[in-house]
């Protein structure tokens, strides 16, 4: 792109750029503990700690492939037997015997440590992503655009929280990088064993979550004659060497699949009507409004929310001037970005987490943009530095506004937690959805409250002393579309005191630009930190 200039310290720059995006993501790694923890670890880390205690290696669970389960299981594992060590050697000095069973009953009771180690895993993953992220677009484009794109990556909102979570997407979008930068890399060198090495890494992205097999999708790139692409591409020797990789590679870390074939079946059936047709109540796109259609959403909501309005729209701008100056490279980007963008674009269900391949893409993009400006003689090059900073401090704050209230007592969930056990006697009814605070039920007689039941023939049935209800849950209720109108008047009908109950408690976070992005989409205002309100039955505690 440009000619490069030497800079012995851009490594040093790199590990500056790398030490922040890991101090953003370890930072309140410990949010909830040892109290609660998001509903979707759960399912994870419950069929990790059953792998590690009773060595059964199926996870009899395939709404999502395996990959995470065995990387995770090593982990516990490893801390497991190191922890075990000190534990049979006390034993043996106390004159008792070694109780391998009592240990798992204690290894078990101290699940916070396994969750803490869980998210710090992804914390790290998500670091060895902007590294990964500084060496690919170095390759691509220049030092300069790989020292952005690596900044804007280390401190975008949707990559820095997503990888306090034990989820899947860091994983994924690490591994379906590693497969482009394979392909980048090795391009020029030996195609087989270029080849080999990307239907690896996209069958392992695969592996963590199913659509990270369209990382497979730069492989046509590898076989192009004369830089062009033919059927051969697509179908010849090369592309049928890596696919036969990356099946391999899916099936090394996803082997129950084909052991427990029928469970697969049922859960994969479930998950991609989930997805596509059934969605998920209150969170589906349902063309209610102009940002409610496919492919304008993601365009006007989740990816401005995802990056903050300053780094998305350098990013825009940073695909203009590639268009405007014919910028080779980005073939590899296209291919790689947009299946995966249509694809993803065209599923019912929308949550944020879903187009975190395509904000890394937009980092390069902007990384691209910035590079370009930068190089300006002048006047207009110092605007372009000040640009540079003034994108990236705004995109840190951003991060900073949602990251800071996820400490250990500081979340809405601890304190509406607080304030339930303070003010609601041990022994009342109380109805709580999802993503509220962890109650217990030998403290209170807990009724399960799901978005179909808010209806006033469930709350003369239940009759419920209290009702706990996640933001997260009811949101869906204001972005309107079908199903949820009865919901929504219930729910106004309930905070307007005509129901004989009365608000009497709620806690919500605020961050940048939050009005802004309540305007765009309630959603995107409570899915890192959902408020939380509390409704108790007038006359009760």
């Amino acid at each position: 792109m440009f000619k490069e200039e030497k800079n012995n310290g851009e490594y040093l720059l790199l590990a500056a750029v790398a030490l922040v995006a890991l101090m953003m993501r370890a930072y309140g790694a410990d949010f909830g503990l040892p109290l609660h923890y998001h509903i979707d670890e759960e399912r994870v880390m419950n069929r990790v700690i059953r792998m590690v205690t009773t060595g059964d290696l199926n996870p009899h669970f395939f709404h999502y492939p395996s990959f995470i389960f065995y990387f995770l299981s090593a982990l516990v594992a490893s801390y497991y037997f190191v922890h075990y060590l000190p534990f049979a050697l006390g034993a043996l000095l106390e004159g008792g015997s070694l109780s391998l069973s009592a240990f798992k009953e204690a290894f078990v009771a101290d699940e916070a440590v396994l969750y803490l180690l869980g998210r710090l895993s992804m914390a790290i993953v998500g670091v060895l992503t902007v590294v990964l992220l500084f060496f690919l677009v170095r390759r691509l484009l220049d030092r300069r655009a790989a020292l952005f794109a690596s900044a804007a990556l280390a401190l975008s909102p949707l990559h820095v929280v997503e990888s306090h979570y034990i989820k899947q997407e860091i994983l994924m979008t690490f591994f379906m990088f590693l497969a482009l930068f394979i392909a980048v890399r090795g391009v020029k060198t030996s195609p087989a064993r270029t080849s080999l090495g990307v239907g690896a890494a996209a069958g392992i992205a695969a592996s963590v979550k199913y659509n990270g097999i369209l990382g497979f999708a730069v492989v046509p790139l590898l076989f192009r004659k004369n830089g062009k692409l033919s059927l051969s591409s697509f179908f010849g020797m090369g592309p049928l060497l890596a696919a036969a990789a990356a099946v391999a590679a899916f099936l090394l870390f996803s082997p129950f699949i084909l052991f427990d074939f029928g469970q697969f079946s049922t859960d994969f059936a479930f998950e991609m009507s989930h997805v596509s047709v059934k969605g998920h109540h209150g969170f589906d796109l349902n063309g209610d409004g102009l940002v409610y259609h496919r492919f304008l959403y993601q365009l006007l909501a989740a990816l401005p929310f995802s990056m903050g309005l300053p780094l998305y729209f350098m990013s825009l701008a940073g695909v203009a001037i590639a268009v405007w100056r014919k910028e080779n490279s980005f073939l590899w980007i296209l291919y790689f970005g947009v299946p995966y963008f249509v694809i993803t674009a065209m599923m019912k269900v929308v949550f944020l987490r879903y187009y975190m391949p395509i904000t890394v893409i937009l980092c390069i993009t902007a990384g691209y943009g910035l590079s370009v400006l930068t190089y300006r003689k002048g006047k207009a090059g110092k605007l372009a530095w000040f640009l540079a900073a003034a994108v990236l401090l705004h995109t840190a704050a951003f991060t900073w506004s949602l990251e800071r209230h996820m400490p250990r007592g500081r979340a809405t969930l601890d304190e509406g937690l607080e304030w339930i056990l303070e003010n609601v006697p041990e022994g009342s009814r109380v109805a709580v959805t999802h993503f509220t605070p962890p109650l217990s039920g030998d403290v209170y007689e807990l009724v399960n409250l799901r978005p179909h039941q808010f209806t006033r023939d469930w709350l003369r049935k239940e009759s419920p002393d209290c009702l706990v209800i996640s933001s997260l849950i009811t949101v869906g209720f204001e972005r309107g579309g079908v199903g949820v109108e009865e919901g929504k008047a219930f729910l106004d009908d309930l905070r307007a005191g005509q129901l004989g109950y009365r608000r009497a408690a709620f806690y919500q976070k605020d961050f940048m630009n939050r009005n802004f992005f309540a305007r765009v989409d309630p959603t995107l205002t409570e899915t890192f930190m959902p408020g939380i309100e509390i409704i108790l039955k007038e006359g009760g505690p």
